[in-house]
């Protein structure tokens, strides 16, 4: 069962799927007492996120001990494929201690409690088949339970943020869409404008050479008109 800070699960949820913090919070909380509880008694194994990625080869060990496997050397080729490939820190975005707890404001005592209690299992010292405590199981059951209206009414808040924001999303494409087709229209009217200055060009240009023919045929017939009089 692997522990990490709830702090840190809640700020990758809201990051990944903009989840409320203070939900992401109570998640983690309500999923580690359930892999607890759900565990009791069964052959299992604590194991720190952080110490995973500082030390991995001890991890590795504790959880061979744990499942009656070789413990795996270090220099083994596989393991440093595990240390040098597959564990990434580049990939860890949230990084929060336990002292963020009170400064986060997000954090009741009852999840501090419980990720105390589970930082505590992640050593060879302790019984990995030891219960959670009465008084920390009851305060669990207590807070959950009074939680629970919380929940729900951030899960119908955040199904209507999810529809509202379809529609934004909708609303923004069909909007994109108009100004794609007011772009259309606008090089069409331009098209069309300069089309008309051609045209009016072209008009403007025979006129021209119609008035230079009219005086051309007037000149023309003036002076047919006056050879016919000397003629006569």
């Amino acid at each position: 069962i692997t522990v990490r800070n709830p702090l840190e699960v809640a700020y990758s949820l809201n990051a990944r799927d903009d989840f409320d913090v203070r939900k992401g919070v109570y998640l983690w909380a309500k999923h580690m007492a359930d892999a607890v509880r759900y565990t009791e008694g069964k052959p299992r194994v604590f194991i720190s996120f952080d110490r995973t990625l500082s030390d991995p080869v001890a991890q590795l060990a504790r959880i061979s001990r744990m499942a009656g496997l070789d413990v795996p050397r270090g220099d083994d080729p596989s393991i440093r494929l595990y240390k040098d490939e597959f564990l990434d820190l580049s990939l860890r975005h949230n990084l929060a201690g336990r002292g963020e707890f009170q400064r986060s404001g997000v954090v009741p005592p009852f999840v501090a409690d419980l990720y105390d209690w589970l930082f505590e299992q992640c050593t060879d010292e302790k019984d990995m088949s030891e219960p959670l405590g009465e008084a920390l199981s009851d305060t669990l059951d207590t807070s959950f339970e009074r939680a629970a209206p919380l929940l729900r009414f951030a899960d119908i808040l955040e199904a209507k943020q999810e529809i509202e924001a379809e529609k934004v999303k909708t609303t923004s494409a069909e909007l994109e869409k108009a100004n794609g087709d007011l772009n259309s229209a606008n090089a069409e009217i331009d098209r069309l404008n300069q089309a008309i200055a051609e045209i009016s060009e072209k008009a403007r240009v025979l006129e021209e050479e119609s008035l230079s023919a009219q005086e051309e045929l007037s000149a023309l017939q003036f002076s047919n008109a006056e050879e016919i009089g000397l003629l006569t």
